[in-house]
Parts: structure tokens; C-alpha cells; sequence
């Protein structure tokens, strides 16, 4: 059985998939208030992008290359970008 949800749409509840969960390129799968916190996957340009409070954070490229937005923090030391 398929669900299909159009733009726009949504389901209260929770949902469980077995398999593969398919999103359009370009649309997000959000968190909270539309965009406050989501992913954004795009097959043209082939980056996946990810927002935290309505501002990217992240974009992972093709080449599987991270910019950030802000610092990088590992243990102790801070990378500033």
C-alpha cells in the first residue's frame, strides 16, 4: 500500500516504513516549523544541505566535501570557519 502526501499536507501521528522513503529533490523533511530544523536533498545539484533554527548549518557536495556555517568543535579545540 502507497501513501502519498502533496505539498502542503499533513499526517498527526507517527508512520513506520519498511524499505525506501522516496522525497522529490529540492523538498525537505522537516522538523517543528517549516524549515526550523530540516534537510534538503537536491538530485541536480547533488548536495544534501541541513538547517537549524531556519539557517543552513551544513552542505555536504558531490564530492563529499562539508562547509559549514560556523565553528567546528572537536574535544577541546574550536575550528573557526
Amino acid at each position: 500500500m502507497a501513501i502519498r502526501l502533496l505539498s502542503g499536507e499533513s499526517v498527526d501521528g507517527s508512520a513506520t516504513f519498511a524499505g525506501e522513503v522516496t522525497i522529490g529533490s529540492g523538498e525537505y523533511l522537516s522538523w517543528g516549523t517549516s524549515g526550523s530544523a530540516a534537510i534538503e536533498g537536491s538530485t541536480v545539484s547533488d548536495r544534501l544541505r541541513f538547517y537549524t533554527d531556519s539557517t543552513l548549518a551544513l552542505t555536504l557536495d558531490s564530492s563529499q566535501d562539508a562547509t559549514f556555517a560556523g565553528k567546528i568543535t572537536s574535544g577541546n579545540d574550536i575550528v573557526n570557519a
